[in-house]
């Protein structure tokens, strides 16, 4: 199974999926792309995305994760094609960290699990793929989390319209 993040550059941070520096569940025995092919990617000079066991990378005196960890990278950030990838497995470091090999600051917080299913704060169960964000009417790429709290706020003010009654219906099936 394949999960493929987005990611764009702004403001000096990486954009996972439309979310400034997202922390990111990723799942054992699945393949994950950060796609780079964006050209913000480029903007301000090239973004490369590495992953580290070590908070900002070679920035915090760590160093890349390579082929042998599962790690593959290809292209130019900023051009059609342009990806770093990961296959998590079992022996995949529980805490690892996304960061641009150019510029320090840019990164964020990757934990790795063996759970099918995370569960939110509403008590729900998102499954484990990226940070599955999904289309669901009106919450086109949201998180659950995201959804749990309109969810909140539906269920406590008003009647809620036919997309959002359709989005919780979703959101409540997978848990």
């Amino acid at each position: 199974m394949d999960y493929v993040f987005y990611v764009k550059v702004a403001g000096g941070k990486f954009v996972i999926d439309g979310y400034s520096q997202q922390a990111l569940d990723l799942g054992h025995n699945i393949t994950y792309k950060f796609d780079q092919s964006d050209s913000s990617n480029a903007v301000g000079g090239s973004h490369p995305l590495r992953i580290s066991t070590t908070s900002d990378g070679t920035h915090g005196g760590g160093s890349a994760l390579g082929s042998s960890d599962g790690v593959t990278t290809a292209g130019t950030p900023g051009s059609s094609g342009a990806y770093t990838q990961i296959a998590v497995t079992s022996s995949t470091p529980a805490a690892l960290y996304y960061y641009c090999s150019n510029h320090s600051g840019m990164g964020g917080v990757i934990a790795t699990t063996g759970d099918e299913y995370a569960t939110t704060s509403r008590g729900f169960r998102q499954p484990i793929l990226g940070n599955a964000i999904d289309t669901w009417g009106n919450y086109s790429n949201q998180t659950v989390e995201l959804i749990n709290a309109e969810f909140d706020t539906t269920v406590n003010t008003t009647i809620p319209s036919t997309a959002t009654a359709k989005a919780i219906a979703m959101a409540l099936a997978l848990g």
